[in-house]
């Protein structure tokens, strides 16, 4: 039997639960219904907690296969409900409104509504095919880009491999395509601005090595190396360029090591377009 509450003292409760949700929300459209508010919440929350955009982007890649309510709410708490997910209030309180009837089947398709509207901004497409019809809209619209291919969260052998075959499939499609592309303020050159490929890609290097580890910092060094080495030569090769992407700081060593042993590389070491990111 649940505890009686008399009506001041759920008054309250009601008060300072409320108080709470606008708290997180000051100055925004309190409303998880609200898809500009959504968008904005979740990915200041992405730039913020690097654990909750790994989750983030897990959900999105599973996201078609979920068909049911039953399976999209059982994942949406997985993902975001945890106790120790440092979320908003009012995020983690809209995990956890999944119950049953039209309240849930609501929040459902809000929900997942909010989350494929916020991911097209950052999916220029969901293949090749896709991506490039893309890419070439925002060429004629006078933008350079950079691309990498989600689903970087690789944990065995086999999806990191598949994930080096997308970056080479990925690459020689956009080296066909850029053949088409004007060069941005480019005069005399085939390059943008005089200095930049028109083909640009960035690489977690930790998605091609999934046994990466520090306490293995040799093997992790030569692991990502051997997988990272196909992809800096294939862009050598249509005239692209490559940007290693720095990850969490426990990799930062390894990821440093990975470029210099590449720099040194005598088939890389005159290629002028490999470049490595660096945070602080």
């Amino acid at each position: 039997m649940s505890e009686k509450v008399n009506d001041h003292e759920l008054e309250a409760r009601i008060k300072a639960r409320g108080r709470s949700f606008f708290a997180s929300i000051r100055g925004e459209t309190p409303s998880i219904f609200n898809k500009g508010w959504w968008t904005g919440k979740v990915m200041d929350w992405c730039m913020k907690n690097e654990h909750f955009k790994v989750q983030l982007f897990r959900f999105v890649d599973v996201l078609p296969y979920l068909t049911t309510t039953e399976s999209l709410g059982r994942h949406i708490e997985e993902y975001f409900a945890a106790q120790d997910q440092e979320l908003p209030a009012v995020l983690k309180w809209g995990a956890r409104g999944f119950g049953s009837g039209i309240t849930t089947r609501m929040l459902a398709r809000t929900i997942r509504s909010n989350i494929e509207s916020m991911a097209k901004q950052f999916i220029v497409g969901e293949n090749i095919p896709a991506a490039l019809k893309t890419i070439d809209k925002l060429r004629r619209e006078g933008f350079a880009f950079s691309v990498d291919i989600l689903g970087e969260a690789t944990v065995s052998k086999a999806e990191a491999l598949h994930y080096l075959q997308q970056y080479l499939a990925l690459l020689s499609a956009l080296g066909e395509q850029q053949h088409n592309w004007i060069p941005l303020e480019g005069r005399d050159s085939y390059l943008d601005w005089g200095h930049a490929p028109k083909v640009n890609i960035s690489v977690k290097p930790t998605s091609l090595y999934s046994q990466t580890r520090p306490a293995d910092f040799a093997g992790s060094v030569e692991g990502i190396y051997q997988r990272l080495s196909p992809v800096v030569a294939r862009a050598m090769e249509i005239g692209g360029s490559v940007c290693i992407d720095m990850e969490q700081f426990r990799y930062k060593d390894i990821t440093l090591e990975v470029y210099r042993r590449l720099r040194s590389a005598p088939q890389f070491r005159d290629f002028p377009y490999l470049a490595v990111v660096l945070q602080s």
